[in-house]
C-alpha cells in the first residue's frame, strides 16, 4: 500500500515513483505512450537479497499496463545480460509482468520496490532483431 499525506490527485503516484528512484529510475510519458506492440516474450529473474541496484529505466504512466525499458544503467540488468546473453534485455523492450503482477504499472513498480526477487516477463517487438531472442513463453 501506497502512503500518501498529500491531497493534489496523483500525488501519491509521484511519491511512489521518486521513492524508488534508487532501485529504478522512472520517466513520466504523460498519455502519448500507445498500445503494445507485437513481439517475443522471454523471462528474467534479477536477485537484489544481494544488494545493488535493478539497473532499469523505464517509462511510466499512471494509467499504463507494462512499463517500457528506456535505458540498462548497470546493476543486475547488466548481470543478467552477461550471464544470459542469448535473452539480453535492451533498450525498447518492455516489461510486462512482474512477480505475476501485470496489466498496471503501478503496482508493477511497488512489486519492484517490496520484492528482493523479482521475476519479469520482457517483452520485445518483432520490429527489432528478430535473431536476438526465441519466444521462452
Amino acid at each position: 500500500a501506497v502512503s500518501c499525506c498529500c491531497t493534489q490527485p496523483g500525488a501519491h503516484l509521484r511519491n511512489e515513483a521518486a521513492s524508488i528512484k534508487d532501485e529504478m529510475k522512472v520517466y513520466s510519458a504523460g498519455p502519448s505512450l500507445g498500445a503494445l506492440p507485437q513481439g517475443r516474450t522471454f523471462r528474467v529473474m534479477l536477485n537484489r537479497a544481494q544488494g545493488g541496484k535493478l539497473g532499469l529505466d523505464v517509462d511510466y504512466v499512471a494509467s499504463g499496463t507494462f512499463l517500457p525499458i528506456v535505458a540498462l544503467t548497470g546493476g543486475l540488468a547488466e548481470q543478467w545480460n552477461l550471464a544470459h546473453p542469448e535473452i539480453r534485455m535492451r533498450t525498447g523492450d518492455y516489461i510486462l509482468e512482474v512477480n505475476n503482477t501485470r496489466g498496471d504499472a503501478q503496482k508493477m513498480l511497488e512489486v519492484c520496490k517490496s520484492e528482493l526477487i523479482l521475476n519479469l516477463l520482457i517483452m520485445r517487438p518483432d520490429d527489432d532483431d528478430p535473431h536476438c531472442i526465441a519466444n521462452f513463453e
